[in-house]
């Protein structure tokens, strides 16, 4: 042990050890950004354990002096006939590598632990990459990423694998970021990743399954088949995966054919394609036109039915015309009797449930989706909406969490969140944040601008509110009226009159069935004098379509509130009263409500009543600055018994 520290031979050992982890680290992380094989890394690796004796043996028998390297038995004889030598190696060096060699031992414990705490080695986890479209139209990224979900639902019923959600992993579809940071922001150990070339009937699909933590390959294959035989290749893909992973599909482990006809199926793909993008007329209308062609082909695809069914809700949702209601029930009616067990067929019932005022029928097809699929963050956003309209905020919140734990990256569920703090919890700063965190993940939603705007608007904060309203507007293929009413109401909360109205006007033109804008354009024009027949008409407008919307969802207070208070201002006082006596318990009322009917109260002359509705709204939730700052509520705003800022 002696003879071995007299030599040095621990201190080059540690040298080495401290040198050769350096570059092995260096290596892995530049080698493969110069698509370099991974192998090569591997080498390296190889190379540094072999060299370890070596260096040792050198140790051994060679020291550094001023003079140069000399044999070790020259310099004893040197160092026992009395001549001085110089020591280059004083203990400072032996401090050096006692500290690198704790260094390196720290950060492997480190990377270790965030390992451990990530999941990693508990439960293998992966994530599917959209495949990339090598068509040469370049006209199959919806076919792409079919498949790729198609695969990703085959391996997500693995109880032993961790399966990131669709939105999260097609985030990264532009990003030429490396793997490995993709993985890292992911939070999976591996990564499936391909492309996909389609030319006529043919298709050739190519598949990589890539290490997260060192970007090597661990798997690898191209398949060429038919269109026909596209199942049975991400059939064979999955097993594939799962094989290396060591994991077991369960069952038969089969991807499930939704219909037998693969152009149907096709259509199909290109619907829900349409379905994702931002809800405009023309997208709702294309998708709605792909999912009928694939049903003409099979009547009974459920999943087309199911598409074609959400579709119709949402162009209701986007034009308030009833008979979109209608069509979206018989298509939701048909997809249950298809397969009533699916998750996505329950989803789209809930959504019917709950927009028509049927709270506990939407609860309970909500219930069934998470049965079927509890890891469905679309799933739970529905249950969270569904919570929140049945008063149960905690829980409601919960899920809406629980869906960007499921799905991180996809940007819309920041929004529901956001929407929860503004409408619900009144906590705005809290909603602007998640609108923000919604527009870095798709700085082109123009639904993010427009709710971003929203919340700066509760805050008080007009002029930046209005900002984000044209961010919005300018964002938007076909704009939307809700958002030009945003804008309107920022300019009226400011006094621009003139502005404001002209916002409202364009929203009434492209949604003349929206109860809301007629009812403040109303008002917008009283207010500038002299043009009270004119006001008349925008009320009489406000009456026809908020009954229209009673019709479909008895339970819209916010709409019966307008009927009430656009009789009122038309002089049909008792029409008015029986309006409002079929208003719901004046404790479940949101703010919105009250503080219509606070104007409604203003026009029947009962003051009395308006400030109790004045007070109510502040009370659940209504910004004071907005009461404060709204002209209709001034002579409420200077009342001793308002409530006040």
């Amino acid at each position: 042990m002696g003879e071995l520290r007299r030599r040095h031979v621990y201190r080059a050992v540690g040298a080495y050890i401290i040198s050769a982890w350096f570059v092995v680290q260096m290596a892995d992380v530049v080698l493969p950004a110069l698509f370099v094989p991974a192998w090569v890394v591997s080498l390296l690796v190889v190379l540094a354990i072999l060299g370890l004796p070596v260096a040792g043996l050198l140790a051994w028998a060679y020291d550094i002096t001023p003079e140069g390297v000399v044999r070790s038995g020259r310099l004893r004889a040197e160092a026992s006939s009395g001549r001085a030598s110089f020591s280059w190696t004083g203990r400072w060096i032996d401090y050096v590598i006692i500290c690198g060699l704790l260094g390196i031992l720290g950060w492997i414990l480190m990377t270790s632990d965030s390992v451990t705490d990530s999941g990693r080695h508990d439960t293998p986890s992966i994530a599917v990459l959209p495949f990339s479209d090598l068509s040469p139209e370049q006209d199959s990224a919806y076919f792409s990423d079919g498949i790729a979900e198609a695969i990703m639902d085959s391996l997500a019923v693995v109880p032993t694998l961790q399966v990131t959600a669709r939105t999260s992993s097609f985030a990264y579809r532009q990003a030429g970021t490396d793997v490995r940071e993709v993985a890292r922001l992911l939070g999976v150990d591996n990564l499936l990743e391909g492309s996909v070339r389609r030319v006529g009937n043919q298709v050739r699909i190519s598949t990589r399954l890539v290490d997260g933590r060192s970007g090597h390959h661990l798997w690898s294959e191209t398949y060429e088949a038919r269109l026909d035989d596209i199942f049975a290749v991400q059939d064979s893909i999955s097993r594939a995966v799962a094989e290396v992973l060591e994991v077991r599909l369960t069952g038969n482990g089969a991807i499930e054919r939704p219909t037998r006809d693969q152009i149907a199926y096709d259509h199909y793909l290109r619907g829900r394609a349409f379905l994702r993008e931002e809800p405009t007329s023309d997208s709702l209308a294309q998708a709605i036109e792909q999912f009928r062609l694939a049903l003409g082909r099979d009547p009974a695809f459920g999943l087309a039915h199911a598409g074609l069914c959400t579709a119709h809700w949402e162009q209701y949702e986007d034009t308030f015309e009833v008979h979109h209601v209608e069509r979206a029930r018989a298509t939701c009616e048909r997809a249950r009797l298809q397969n009533p067990m699916r998750a996505e067929t329950q989803i789209a019932l809930s959504r019917i449930h709950l927009g028509t005022g049927q709270f506990e029928k939407a609860l309970a097809a909500m219930q069934s989706a998470l049965r079927v699929d509890p890891d469905n963050s679309q799933a739970h956003v529905g249950m969270g909406l569904v919570k929140e309209q049945l008063g149960a905020l905690d829980e409601a919140e919960a899920h809406f969490l629980q869906a960007i734990e499921l799905d991180p990256a996809w940007w819309r569920n920041y929004s529901y969140l956001g929407g929860f703090y503004m409408e619900t919890a009144g906590n705005f700063a809290a909603a602007a944040e998640q609108y923000e965190q919604a527009i870095r993940l798709e700085p082109d939603s123009a639904l993010s601008h427009n709710n971003l705007g929203g919340a700066l608007l509760y805050q008080g904060e007009f002029g930046r509110a209005a900002e984000a309203f044209h961010e919005a507007i300018k964002r938007q293929h076909e704009p939307s009226p809700t958002t030009y009413a945003n804008a309107g109401t920022s300019y009226f909360l400011e006094g621009r009159l003139a502005e404001a109205e002209v916002m409202f006007r364009v929203a009434t033109e492209r949604t003349p069935t929206d109860f809301r804008p007629w009812a403040f354009l109303a008002a917008i024009v009283r207010l500038q004098g002299d043009r009270e027949a004119e006001a008349d008409r925008h009320d009489r407008k406000a009456v026809e379509t908020a009954r229209q919307r009673l019709e479909v969802n008895p339970a819209d207070d916010d709409a019966r509130a307008v009927l009430v208070q656009a009789l009122a201002r038309l002089g049909r006082v008792d029409e008015a009263a029986a309006e409002r006596a079929r208003l719901g318990p004046l404790e479940q009322l949101g703010h919105h409500a009250h503080r219509t009917m606070a104007l409604a109260a203003l026009a029947l002359g009962d003051q009395a009543a308006a400030r109790d509705h004045y007070n109510a709204a502040a009370d659940a939730g209504a910004p004071m600055v907005l009461l404060s700052h709204d002209p209709r509520l001034s002579d409420l705003a200077r009342d001793p018994n308002s409530r006040s800022e």
